[in-house]
């Protein structure tokens, strides 16, 4: 499937997209749902308290997650691009090792329709 055919396919699950965004201030401070794009360049070991540890090799990565509290996408996705952030959420290991990150918004969507 093309890039252009998966933004179609999106669109019919989730609803018509915000533009991509690499700032949180460019996305929508509404409930909605987000997919976040990193790229991870060197292999990334990630250490769990209950799991052996785990390499993750370089390349792309998509997160989907869902913005329903205060701040809506734009909170939500601030808190994933900001550098030095305690870790709370198992993604947040990969935001910090990530070389880039792109947003992509959807008001009103949902993640499960996104995965």
């Amino acid at each position: 499937m093309t890039a252009a055919g998966v933004l179609d396919e999106l669109r019919t699950l989730a609803g018509d997209p915000a533009p991509c965004a690499a700032d949180a201030a460019s996305l929508p401070a509404v409930p909605g749902a987000y997919l976040l794009l990193m790229a991870i360049a060197r292999p990334l070991s990630l250490k769990m308290r209950t799991l052996a540890p785990v390499v993750v090799p370089p390349g792309w990565y998509v997160y989907a997650g869902n913005a329903r509290g205060r701040g809506g996408i734009r909170g939500r996705v601030k808190r994933h691009l900001r550098r030095g952030k305690p870790p709370h959420w198992h993604v947040d290991r990969l935001t910090e090792a990530a070389e880039t990150m792109v947003a992509i918004a959807f008001a009103g969507g949902d993640e499960c329709m996104l995965v």
